[in-house]
């Protein structure tokens, strides 16, 4: 489990350069306990390798209890999501790095639109969008891409609209 809370970490930040000269005896016991899933391969391991895990472990030790506890949650969750749900969120990530930083901007400005609304209003969008078909889906996607904010405010209510009909 710690590994995979590791990966999780080195994913979601920036990380600080680690002395990776060391063996496995001279880590500090902290370190050593995050990164236990490595005691037996740590010698063998590249020195990239073993600088982001010192680099994770510093990072995942530097944040509050809380911040921690929030960190190992979104493990969890991420653990319980099936292989191919994990490997097309990978892929997604991937995809979203090569983007550049404008587009970066405009999916984070449309993710907190979408966090902002109501519960119920994010529930009826998302239930819209899975009622529709997998045609329809990219006929909406194009023209979301070319709509204006008033546009696309008019394409969120009749995607809502339509949810509500079709119930």
């Amino acid at each position: 489990m710690n590994r995979w809370l590791l990966i999780f970490v080195f994913m979601i930040g920036n990380l600080a350069m680690a002395d990776t000269d060391r063996s496995w005896s001279q880590l500090p016991e902290s370190t050593q306990k995050l990164l236990a899933t490595f005691a037996s391969q740590w010698d063998q391991l590249s020195e990239t390798e073993r600088q982001r895990y010192l680099e994770l472990a510093n990072r995942f030790s530097s944040l509050s209890p809380q911040e921690q506890q929030q960190i190992q949650q979104r493990f969890q969750r991420w653990q319980s999501l099936p292989e191919a749900q994990r490997e097309q969120l990978k892929q997604r990530f991937q995809q979203y790095q090569q983007l550049t930083p404008a587009q970066q901007q405009k999916i984070q400005q449309r993710f907190r639109w979408f966090q902002s609304l109501p519960q119920e209003d994010r529930a009826r969008l998302r239930d819209g969008w899975n009622a529709l078909s997998a045609k329809e889906k990219r006929q909406l996607r194009n023209q979301f891409r070319n709509a204006s904010l008033e546009e696309r405010q008019r394409l969120r209510d009749n995607l809502m609209r339509n949810r509500m009909i079709r119930q």
